[in-house]
């Protein structure tokens, strides 16, 4: 190199530094690190022109360097910056000329990256990040982050985060309280928050508080709280549930279905009518999108089995996974395969009709058809919107449906 720094030297400020014109040297300067490793070292206004092909370098095992306000150009270099680790402090730099910019942590980089170690404070009038991990941007009011990795952004009258891994984004005078974990409030007004894995969402006036949640989103069980209604806000109509067909086939749209056992296939004359294949579903049960219905063992009445762990610090409850769960098998959802069906029950419905069927009527099916019923039929027509089509076979009717006794 043809600057080092190296055996145990500490504690160097270096501002001002130009190099240039060191075509063969292996790298303009060396951060040494391992046993006999320098570290505490402080690179600024610096400037490296067509020299080396590495720019600045950084030993294994050295913690403490920064490097800030400097361009490195050259044509046909390597690195620009390089280190095994993430550790370096790292602002306004530059590196033109290089195949990467930076290489930190074996990750490859085309524009060198801005790091910063330690709490965070940015555009906030105040606020404390009072450790190493937690950070501050753009708010007022008494802000505190108490916890490791915790962030507050975008709040008024104050803000307050405790445990690990929480955060406060958007809010005014709102909070995380306790030592759990991955807890949140957004888009709130005088809200707290101490339940884990969740993210609330709220408005109230007064103190801060847990009563004034109006969402809860719940990662760990896969809820949902509200307060008020869930309002599906495009033309929409029904409320729907899958259900796999007895062949393994896929059923078109708007036939009526019945169930033989827990499966379906096209309603027929004396069936139970179920409901209808349906693409105006505004709520849908049982899409299982996620993982295997079975992933994880449940009791005699269908509620999930738990088991106890210990995670370092306390002991949790974790649902108990079924030991025929093999996650290497990618699962395809239930919307993407044939046998499954978004079978409306009850509103709004499409429905495929024959020449018999008018406005008022209920119904009964001839393979899957709607046809006019004498009695106790199934659902009422709303209106005929397409009307009977000798060549296609059917017609098509809105009905409004509810479930069959």
């Amino acid at each position: 190199p043809v600057i080092a720094f190296q055996y145990k030297s500490r504690k160097i400020n270096i501002n001002g530094l130009n190099i240039s014109g060191f075509a063969k040297a292996g790298s303009d300067v060396r951060i040494y690190g391992g046993d006999q490793r320098t570290d505490d070292v402080r690179i600024s206004n610096f400037t490296i022109h067509d020299s080396a092909p590495e720019g600045i370098s950084i030993g294994g095992g050295v913690y403490y360097v920064t490097l800030m306000n400097g361009i490195a150009h050259t044509r046909g270099g390597s690195i620009g910056i390089s280190s095994p680790n993430n550790q370096a402090d790292i602002t306004a730099v530059r590196a033109v000329g290089y195949s990467n910019a930076a290489v930190l942590a074996g990750q490859k980089y085309s524009s060198v990256p801005t790091n910063i170690k330690g709490g965070f404070r940015a555009a906030a009038r105040s606020g404390s990040p009072l450790t190493d991990t937690s950070a501050i941007i753009a708010g007022s009011g008494t802000i505190i982050a108490k916890g490791e990795r915790n962030f507050i952004a975008g709040v008024a009258g104050g803000a307050s985060t405790e445990g690990s891994r929480n955060g406060v984004m958007f809010s005014w005078d709102s909070h995380t309280t306790g030592d759990s974990g991955s807890t949140g409030v957004m888009f709130s007004k005088n809200v707290k928050n101490s339940k884990e894995y969740t993210l609330a969402l709220g408005h109230g006036d007064g103190n801060p508080s847990e009563a004034n949640k109006k969402i809860e989103l719940d990662a760990k069980n896969g809820t949902v709280r509200a307060t008020s209604r869930i309002e599906s806000v495009s033309d929409l109509k029904d409320l729907a549930e899958y259900f796999e067909s007895t062949d393994g086939q896929k059923i078109e749209a708007s036939y009526l279905v019945a169930l033989e056992g827990e499966k379906i296939r096209k309603a027929d004359k004396g069936d139970k009518i179920l409901g209808v294949v349906s693409e105006t579903a505004g709520l849908v049960l049982g899409g299982a999108a996620f993982d295997w219905k079975d992933r994880y063992l449940r009791d005699e009445f269908g509620g999930i089995i738990y088991r106890e762990i210990y995670d370092g610090e306390r002991v949790r409850m974790i649902p108990a996974e079924n030991p025929d769960y093999d996650p290497s098998v990618e699962y395809t959802p239930r919307e993407d395969r044939d046998e499954w069906h978004v079978i409306g029950l009850i509103g709004q419905v499409f429905v495929r009709i024959d020449s018999t069927v008018r406005v008022g009527d209920s119904v009964t099916a001839i393979e899957g058809i709607a046809t006019k019923s004498e009695s106790d039929g199934y659902g009422t027509v709303m209106k005929i919107e397409m009307p009977y089509d000798e060549e296609k076979g059917y017609g098509v009717a809105k009905m409004i449906v509810t479930p069959q006794h």
